[in-house]
């Protein structure tokens, strides 16, 4: 049995159903909903403490675990609590799997870790500067992983998560600037936030579906399970960047809509661009994003259109 922590948050909803089609599964969250639990009857849900190492006992004395998956680091951001949270979620589950003797540990990191970046692609070579509390915390994250590795053999897979656009619209951040733009589309309230009050400066990010994020961690899962020896760390990601101004040229096309509120919200005083190279883990897991930029802005516009036609006919 597979044990996902956090899978009741965004991504872990795509990835549970994903690896419930080849594997048992049991989530734990500290928030699950009644209708996650009668959606998926096949997948065991705990709702417990993430920092509580009593609550990983009873998770482990109650079923057979053979690999942890874990997404239950809080939400990027600047909060010092980043670092009690986070790491105190992983360390409790660390310990009680090596009293179980289970070593076999995937954590869903993210390219936070690298900073701010000029080059064209980023590899997991690269030097990593985070810019946030919530990037510090995965850094350190990372660093316990490979102690647990030199001292107890911990077989481990590190999954660094570009930014993911979810493609479920009552889940899906308000803070993403795709929804921001696209609600500019629709003609509802909104802002698009424009990364620079400088329009020279560029900011561009690599976006990626939350369904090729699931495939990732499944077939991370997979390799992990098929071999005795296997750490490392790969980039999830489509190897291609946009920038806020391209994006919102794109929704533009695509809705056949303009967006006419713009606001520079952001402040950089440096350029930042932050494209992820995946030939790591095309090389090792047979793995590349299958949703394009113009399909992913796509999908989200047939939703919110639909959305936003239902509710115009409402009297």
């Amino acid at each position: 049995m597979i044990l996902v922590i956090g899978g009741a948050s965004t991504v872990g909803v795509h990835l549970v159903q994903t690896l419930s089609m080849k594997h048992k599964v049991c989530v734990l969250d500290s928030c699950i909903t009644k209708q996650q639990k009668s959606s998926f009857p096949e997948i065991v849900y705990y709702e417990g403490d993430l920092e509580n190492v009593y609550t990983f006992i009873h998770l482990f004395e109650n079923n057979s675990i053979e690999a942890v998956l874990h997404l239950g680091a809080t939400y990027k951001g600047e909060c010092i609590e980043h670092y009690r949270k986070n790491i105190q979620s992983v360390i409790p589950v660390l310990q009680v799997m090596m009293r179980y003797d289970v070593k076999k540990f995937i954590f869903s990191s993210s390219a936070e870790v690298y900073g701010h970046i000029t080059t064209e692609l980023v590899t997991e070579e690269y030097e990593k500067n985070p810019q946030s509390t919530y990037g510090r915390s995965l850094v350190m994250i990372e660093q316990i992983l490979e102690d647990y590795k030199q001292k107890y053999d911990l077989n481990y897979i590190v999954l660094r998560n570009f930014e993911i656009v979810n493609s479920v619209e009552k889940e899906r951040s308000k803070e993403e600037v795709i929804t921001q733009i696209l609600q500019q589309c629709a003609r509802e309230i909104g802002e698009v936030k424009i990364a620079s009050r400088d329009k020279n400066r560029v900011y561009i990010r690599d976006y990626i579906h939350a369904n090729d994020v699931a495939q990732a961690f499944q077939l991370a899962m997979n390799i992990l399970l098929q071999e005795r020896e296997h750490s490392t760390i790969y980039n999830v990601a489509t190897g291609k960047g946009y920038s806020v101004l391209e994006l919102i040229q794109l929704c533009e096309e695509i809705t056949n809509e303009k967006v006419t509120n713009k606001v520079f919200a952001y402040e950089y005083e440096i350029d930042s661009k932050l494209i992820g190279c995946t030939k790591r883990i095309q090389q090792d897991l047979g793995w590349q994003a299958a949703y394009s930029i113009e399909q992913i802005i796509e999908e989200l516009w047939k939703l919110k259109n639909t959305n936003y036609e239902s509710s115009l006919s409402v009297k």
